[in-house]
């Protein structure tokens, strides 16, 4: 059972079958090499059932035919993220692979999404030439280059100011009305976590046609920004080609 959830999957389970040899494998109870170890307990019929994260991918693959629950199986769909569609095919595709040939369950809001039926039906060729044709027209990598810009103060309007300000900057950098042709910016928003470790956080998403209009309009604005009065202890924090928007 792989899945968000993992404490109360395993309640709900202990409860069920109270008899059966539960394991649960996560970021709380994992050490180094545990995943495996788990796996092969598994495949020794030493445990009846494993309940964890993405780290039980680590392991080596079953070698019995059984069975696999994937709990939000479209849990990627719900973050600002380009990438969750092949985020999702490629976990689906592991899960699949990881399974010896046993049965799969997903579950899922979204069962007819093509992230999902093409992993499904293991049709890598038509989801990449779909999801490389989408990312074209929305302009995203790797057909134009992205950053994503943090901005952190320790006050919010402090935090929003530098980004608004950051945001203009960057704006008064695009060369031309045709958007495939300059920069894109998008935001300033509050980030997925709008407050983490003190910091208030906002976030600004450029998008560039290559890695040198994107690095001098970058370090134009941010150099214009930094100097401004009023910018101590504000945080700015870049992420070229994010794996992650958060």
């Amino acid at each position: 059972m792989l899945g968000a959830g993992t404490e109360r999957a395993e309640e709900f389970f202990k409860t069920r079958f109270p008899s059966a040899r539960i394991l649960r494998l996560d970021r709380d109870t994992a050490r180094p090499g545990e995943a495996a170890a788990a796996i092969e307990q598994l495949n020794r019929s030493e445990v009846d059932l494993i309940i964890g994260t993405q780290l039980l991918l680590s392991g080596p693959r079953m070698t019995r035919p059984g069975l696999i629950g994937l709990l939000l199986a479209d849990g990627a769909f719900h973050l600002p993220d380009f990438r969750a569609g092949e985020q999702t095919f490629q976990l689906i595709s592991r899960i699949l692979g990881f399974s010896a040939g046993g049965e799969v369950i997903l579950q899922t809001y979204h069962p007819t999404h093509e992230s999902i039926a093409w992993a499904v039906t293991g049709d890598p060729k038509e989801f990449y030439e779909k999801e490389l044709a989408q990312r074209k027209a929305l302009g995203y990598p790797p057909f134009m280059r992205l950053a994503a810009v943090t901005v952190k103060a320790l006050n919010e309007s402090k935090a929003e100011a530098a980004a608004q300000q950051l945001a203009e900057r960057l704006k008064r950098a695009v060369r031309s009305d045709d958007p495939r042709l300059g920069l894109q910016i998008l935001g300033p928003a509050a980030a997925m976590r709008p407050r983490l470790r003190g910091k208030y956080r906002r976030q600004i998403l450029i998008k560039a046609p290559d890695s040198r209009t994107l690095h001098e309009a970058l370090q134009s604005a941010l150099r214009s920004v930094r100097a401004e009065p009023d910018r101590a202890r504000v945080w700015f924090e870049v992420d070229v080609d994010p794996q992650r928007i958060a």
